[in-house]
């Protein structure tokens, strides 16, 4: 995961990635978490090659919406992200194998999150 350390401005990497598993027939998912400052949540799926994908965060704090709390990266696992920083990707995927999605808190204050994949 791209997110070591805990320098001032830098995430802490989540110990393990957390697997998305999409029920039989689905073909998305919705998962919901909350962060501490610094924190950082991997999620994991497999896909395939020219799939489309669509992934979406929304950010409350205190039950209002914001944004700029928390953003996610996403890419194949072992390469460097096919986005970084952003609130929303959508597109068709480049190979098949193993994606992750990184959740990460860039505020000074706990937050919760829904993730939509």
């Amino acid at each position: 995961m791209g997110w070591e350390g805990a320098d001032a401005g830098e995430t802490t990497a989540s110990p393990v990635s957390i697997p998305i598993i999409f029920a039989p027939g689905a073909t998305d998912a919705t998962l919901s978490a909350s962060l501490q400052p610094d924190e950082l949540h991997g999620y994991i799926f497999s896909a395939q090659s020219g799939q489309e994908a669509m992934v979406n965060l929304t950010v409350t704090t205190n039950g209002v919406e914001t944004p700029a709390n928390a953003l996610l990266d996403i890419g194949v696992k072992g390469y460097a992200p096919m986005a970084a920083n952003v609130l929303e990707w959508s597109g068709a995927l480049p190979a098949t194998g193993e994606y992750y999605i990184d959740v990460k808190a860039v505020a000074d204050v706990p937050v919760d999150y829904t993730l939509y994949v």
